[in-house]
């Protein structure tokens, strides 16, 4: 076998030793697809029923993370659940589905790069930081709408493994459980730490 050098940052403290898991978690390649208009409520609700579940979903993530690291550890999943409560944002999806006969999740796609571009152009350092909470819910709910489980990144790490992700996976974290908002649905057991190739997050 092979060796490879792979250079990044390092998210967790301390020194491991293990396989290497490089993981990709970003957004998925969403086909452009128009509906009939006949179908267009269809994805509004559709739209609407992703967002509820995905938001039942981080909330049992939240719940998992207070067990296992605390309260306050945990709030780092409060920013996804206000994204997905966001009336404002939620409608201007609604309205691109039902003005353009987008599907559900071409329209959540539009919205959130166009939320994501207008938050970089400010240089707002709070802004910023809170590019990758946008991507991490993106990335959920598109996935949930096209039928993916973004689980299953992890269901490949067996054994003990020192897992490196690319920068759409350098989720913002506090500073003391240094791994990525997206490493706190695998085991910790399997997990000996974390580096991410980039310290951006989309």
């Amino acid at each position: 076998m092979s060796e490879r050098l792979l250079k990044g940052i390092g998210v967790s403290a301390g020194i491991a030793v293990g396989p290497a898991v490089v993981v990709r978690w970003t957004l998925p390649e969403v086909p452009h697809r128009v509906v009939p208009r006949s179908q267009v409520e269809k994805e509004v609700r559709r739209l609407r029923a992703a967002v509820k579940d995905v938001k039942r979903h981080i909330a049992e993530l939240k719940a998992k993370a207070e067990d296992r690291a605390g309260v306050d550890e945990a709030r780092i999943f409060d920013a996804h659940l206000l994204m997905l409560e966001d009336k404002e944002f939620l409608a201007s999806v609604a309205a691109l589905i039902r003005e353009n006969h987008l599907t559900a999740e071409k329209a959540f796609e539009f919205k959130a790069l166009e939320v994501r571009d207008a938050w970089a152009a400010t240089g707002s350092p709070r802004l910023k930081d809170r590019l990758a909470d946008l991507s991490g819910v993106a990335i959920r709910v598109i996935e949930h709408l096209m039928h993916r489980g973004a689980d299953e990144l992890w269901e490949a790490i067996t054994q003990p493994s020192v897992v490196v992700a690319k920068r759409a996976l350098a989720l913002r974290t506090p500073p003391s459980w240094r791994t990525p908002s997206g490493f706190r649905r695998c085991s910790a057991s399997r997990v000996r730490c974390s580096a991410s190739s980039r310290a951006r997050p989309w």
